[in-house]
């Protein structure tokens, strides 16, 4: 296996401030989803008079979005050039902000086609339905099954764009470079399985982890730390999956 996963797992302990930095990350993560949930509550209590509110509150949430995005990416870029790098100082966080909106727009971009996919979709859907109900019965199971197979290729292919994105300084327009994905995979279709793998993995276990702590009832307060590790360790897989496809590249030419 060319995937180091005790280097990968234990790469924030590089870092003698590994702990500060997640915890601050883990703040972040909770700033953004209370500031996302305030807006709906005091709009369902005084609907006018916390409209401003509302704006500036999802506002900030999606800024605190964007840079913990953007975090995430620059560590991924760090580990890429140099797998004993530090996480990096988040002294810089509107820097994360900007690669964090780009990597966004990146995923707009790429997501568009399924987006209008969808709608087209629907709208036969309810043409159907205003036609004869059993067909639409039948119609709704048939997309639902066509949909959720499409949702999983379409994923896969995010995560080898997501690859090309970091790898050539978080230019949006990477997530359009299929032809650059493809060479990423052609030769390295095991290690992009890997890949698949363990972010299925991290996943799963994220989740589990998420829901013992969350019954604990005092282990709540770890959540926001254990998907910052979580996310982090998500995107150094993919950088480790670029070192391969490079040194697969280089052997090739000698």
């Amino acid at each position: 296996m060319k995937y180091d996963l005790e280097n990968i797992f234990t790469f924030v302990k590089h870092d003698e401030q590994w702990i500060q930095k997640l915890i601050i990350g883990s703040l972040f993560i909770v700033a953004m989803i209370v500031l996302f949930v305030i807006p709906f509550i005091s709009l369902a209590v005084v609907p006018i008079a916390s409209l401003p509110l509302f704006i500036i509150c999802l506002f900030a949430a999606a800024i605190i979005g964007l840079g913990l995005y953007g975090y995430f990416f620059k560590t991924a870029q760090d580990y890429m050039n140099n797998p004993q790098t530090k996480l990096p100082q988040w002294s810089d966080f509107f820097s994360f902000v900007l690669i964090g909106l780009k990597g966004a727009l990146g995923s707009i971009m790429y997501n568009l086609p399924f987006i209008i996919f969808n709608l087209v979709i629907v709208g036969f859907l309810l043409i159907f339905k205003a036609d004869n109900s059993k067909i639409f019965e039948v119609a709704t199971h048939m997309v639902d099954v066509v949909m959720q197979l499409f949702y999983i290729a379409y994923s896969l292919i995010y995560l080898v764009l997501e690859a090309v994105f970091i790898k050539k300084g978080f230019n949006p327009f990477q997530f359009l470079n299929f032809s650059e994905g493809y060479k990423m995979i052609k030769n390295n279709f095991i290690e992009y399985l890997i890949l698949v793998v363990l972010y299925i993995a991290i996943s799963t276990v994220l989740v589990a982890c998420s829901f013992i702590l969350f019954i604990t009832i005092v282990g709540i307060v770890l959540i926001p730390f254990v998907i910052m590790y979580a996310c982090i360790i998500s995107f150094v897989i993919t950088a480790r999956f670029i070192q391969i496809t490079d040194e697969q590249k280089s052997l090739q030419k000698n």
